[in-house]
């Protein structure tokens, strides 16, 4: 019986042929980054066109925890979309950095909105 296995003293000898590296899925990466700044300012915009003028604003406040919620998603489908490229130290640190990109991200965005409608009123 032939072994399976090419061995260096057959005259056809070449190297295993790797496979193709994993990809990131773009589409999840994409929506996992445009997600919670497009909600932060989607947030925004709804509250201020459906808050009442003597509330002082206290509405946006309500901005915070959806932020948080979306965060939170954007964080699970990011994993997803790099599980199989990244591993090891690099994927926490890809994580923490998206986490706390996302919030100075958001908190710009959800300052600059809020300043951006205010001025409207």
């Amino acid at each position: 019986m032939e072994s399976p296995y090419q061995t260096p003293e057959s005259s056809d000898f070449a190297p295993p042929v790797p496979g193709p590296p994993p990809r990131i899925n773009h589409k999840l990466m994409w929506w996992s980054l445009l997600g919670p700044p497009a909600a932060t300012a989607f947030s925004n915009f709804m509250i201020a066109a459906l808050s009442l003028h003597g509330d002082y604003g206290i509405g946006f406040l309500l901005t915070v925890p959806v932020v948080l919620v979306v965060i939170i998603w954007g964080a699970i489908v990011f994993h997803r979309s790099i599980r199989g490229v990244y591993a090891g130290r690099s994927k926490v640190l890809l994580r923490f950095g998206y986490a706390f990109g996302q919030i100075i991200v958001c908190l710009v965005v959800a300052l600059g909105s809020c300043a951006l409608v205010m001025n409207v009123h």
